[in-house]
């Protein structure tokens, strides 16, 4: 009688190893490769061994529960630590290291505490920005030398805070939570928006990629796919320590910050009045300064920088010639953020050299003319490199525009969209005819508005009150720059981020309209409360915002936390994506150079090897003239060393093939392959 061999595993055994062991210590050689299941040994390689099943063990089960539950509940901490916690950290670092370099420049003593807060915080990223110019001029770039120069500067601006005594306490008496409950619930939406992955088209179109490149190559370099390969770029920079700690999420919170310290400021500038709580509560209501404060766009910090630089310009004008060292280092502080603020502007986008340029001009009379060296000199120390790289590199300080003047390039503005050109005058006058229409689009949103979020509607409210009543002087002081935006206005593309910028002051008018139109509360004045009346009123002009935020975060769903869930948002929220990652699939290597014809904001993702847009070597122009001729279209891609082309779906490539290669892609977007030759060179040999 044969005895087929087998070996019975003990119940206490319960890994591989020591099953092997056992069955190879009594003579049964046949559990050379075991398999092990739950309450099964398989033997394998031997056809004579006979599977046995061995009791389960409850014991075994509930290891296996309580560590796959373990490492689910360490993956879960691990993506909510890299999607939520390290980009705050960052974001919270950097503001702290802000505020405290501008602490060691700014006094402001009387001031409201939040002005004073609010200036110091974006004095201080303008002079971090300033300083990552120099790193990135000689290519120090990189994480230890800015973990270095992090290091210094917090040793440097921190100290004396840490071991000093505090001499800048207010005597100003104003009501400090209802301030910050406003703050917290108006930049809250905006700073959820700022954990989601980014989809905005400027976002991926040049924003974050400029901050890659730059971080890639750690220094200022040239980036000749985008559409502008060279640009003020301030905020590209300040966003690239960001990066290389958080990813790209923590950027968008810089945009975030912006939008929180304007806030401040109109809280502070206006001493925490009843007209402070409505102007902020109507520029944090505003849908579309709260969607941009939740991502990487340099409208916010713009508004920033010429919001704070402009406030600088009203005291120095209000600031009588100095007697006193204390009238002298007010004058002095004044003009220090004038001047920093209005560069970082420069720095920041060609349009704040408006504001650098007409308003220090009001600075020339008698009471003004002593600030106006301090004022140029910062100016320049902030906006002069930017603007001195341009010249060398390209030769054209506003590269590419005015180019009658500096000379033509192949980013000739001339290709660019209707939609994002400059307007000559008899097209403004034109336009101008339509100014209800405009106006209406503004506040509603849709097509003419370039499908961004609409403006708070109460600032039109408040806009049409304060010309209804009869303007006081303050609301004509701060109608000021509103005018003087007025006269470039009509020649800015129709779109309302152009606007923002003057959006903090129409905010100004329009709370001092609601404090005209809304009788306060009966009551015995409190300096440290404020009335419920305010709060009511506060919230109901904030209430637009909110609920465009709400909206917008139930729209979107759940912020994703690991690679696949943003991935799958991508997906969803980002039209041509999934066509684009069947390219980076092809090779991950090298899946060659990609031409994308109307997806150009996706070149963020193509790792460096996308190209493709209205501007530049091949300009989308040529390619669409092309698309009838599809054998003429391969030879162009082929002569700029193109192998892929991704079509918009909206597009027709009917007769494409055999002159190019069809890809299998999801719709409605097209995948092709460029052949190394055409089908006429194959054919003749």
């Amino acid at each position: 009688m044969h005895t087929e061999p087998r070996c019975q595993v003990p119940r206490a055994t319960i890994d591989l190893a020591n099953a092997a062991n056992w069955c190879r210590v009594r003579g049964v050689p046949c559990l050379s490769r075991p398999l092990f299941a739950p309450g099964r040994i398989a033997c394998l390689e031997r056809p004579g061994c006979r599977c046995i099943h061995a009791p389960r063990s409850r014991r075994n089960d509930l290891a296996k529960k309580t560590r796959a539950l373990s490492n689910g509940t360490s993956k879960l901490i691990e993506h909510i630590v890299s999607s939520f916690v390290a980009p705050l950290a960052v974001a919270a670092f950097i503001a702290l290291l802000a505020w405290a370099l501008g602490r060691q420049l700014l006094t402001l003593r009387g001031e409201d505490p939040l002005l004073r807060e609010s200036a110091r915080l974006v004095v201080g990223l303008a002079v971090i920005g300033t300083g990552l110019f120099g790193l990135g001029v000689v290519g120090w770039l990189r994480p230890l030398p800015l973990l270095l120069a992090a290091i210094g500067l917090a040793a440097i601006a921190l100290a004396p805070i840490a071991f000093g005594r505090r001499t800048d306490r207010s005597s100003v008496k104003t009501p400090r939570r209802p301030a910050a409950w406003l703050i917290a619930l108006g930049g809250a939406g905006s700073a959820v928006l700022a954990l989601y992955p980014a989809t905005a088209f400027d976002v991926t179109l040049y924003h974050l990629p400029y901050v890659r490149a730059f971080a890639d190559a750690g220094s200022l370099v040239v980036v000749p796919q985008l559409r502008y390969p060279i640009f003020p770029q301030l905020l590209e920079l300040l966003a690239v320590p960001l990066y290389l700690v958080a990813g790209e999420t923590a950027t968008s919170l810089l945009s975030t910050l912006g939008l929180l310290a304007v806030a401040a400021g109109l809280l502070g500038l206006l001493r925490r009045s009843r007209a402070g709580y409505f102007a902020a509560a109507l520029w944090l209501g505003s849908p579309l300064a709260m969607r941009l404060g939740g991502q990487l766009m340099v409208e916010i910090t713009l508004t920033a920088f010429i919001f704070f630089g402009l406030v600088g310009v009203w005291r120095l004008l209000r600031v009588n010639v100095p007697q006193s060292n204390d009238e002298a280092t007010a004058r002095r502080d004044w003009a220090i953020l004038a001047g920093v603020c209005l560069g970082a502007a420069a720095a920041c986008k060609y349009l704040g050299l408006f504001f650098l340029a007409v308003p220090p001009l009001l600075l020339l009379g008698r009471r003004g003319r002593s600030a106006l060296p301090w004022l140029v000199l910062c100016a320049l120390l902030v906006a002069g490199p930017w603007y001195a790289r341009l010249t060398i590199v390209t030769g054209n300080p506003v590269f590419p525009f005015f180019e009658s003047v500096f000379g033509t390039s192949i980013y000739s503005q001339e290709e660019a969209p209707v939609t994002v050109q400059f307007k000559t005058p008899d097209e403004a006058i034109e336009e101008g005819t339509d100014l209800p229409a405009m106006v209406a689009s503004l506040v509603l949103g849709g097509r003419r508005a370039s499908r961004a979020p609409p403006f708070n509607p109460w600032l039109l409210v408040g806009a049409f009150a304060a010309l209804a009543l009869r303007p006081t002087r303050s609301q004509v002081v701060f109608g000021l720059p509103l005018v003087l935006y007025a006269l470039i206005w009509p020649f800015l593309p129709r779109d309302p981020r152009f606007l923002l910028p003057v959006l903090p002051w129409l905010a100004i008018v329009g709370g001092a309209a609601f404090d005209r139109l809304v009788p306060a509360a009966r009551m015995r004045p409190q300096p440290t409360r404020v009335d419920r009346s305010t709060v009511l009123i506060a919230l109901g002009l904030l209430l637009p915002g909110l609920l465009y935020g709400i909206l917008l975060v139930w729209r979107l769903g759940p912020t994703p936390l690991d690679d696949r869930a943003q991935q799958r948002y991508r997906t969803i929220h980002l039209p041509g994506y999934p066509t684009l990652q069947v390219w980076r699939q092809l090779d991950a290597s090298d899946a060659g150079r990609i031409y994308l014809l109307g997806r150009e904001n996706l070149q963020y993702f193509g790792d460096g090897q996308a190209v493709g847009d209205h501007f530049g070597p091949l300009p989308a122009r040529r390619v669409i003239d092309a698309l009838r001729t599809p054998c003429h279209l391969a030879d162009l891609l082929r002569a700029q060393q193109i192998e892929y082309l991704l079509v918009a779906g909206y597009r027709s490539t009917d007769g494409f093939e055999p002159c190019l290669e069809p890809l299998e892609a999801p719709p409605p977007d097209t995948l092709w392959r460029v052949p190394d030759r055409s089908p006429g060179d194959m054919i003749g040999r």
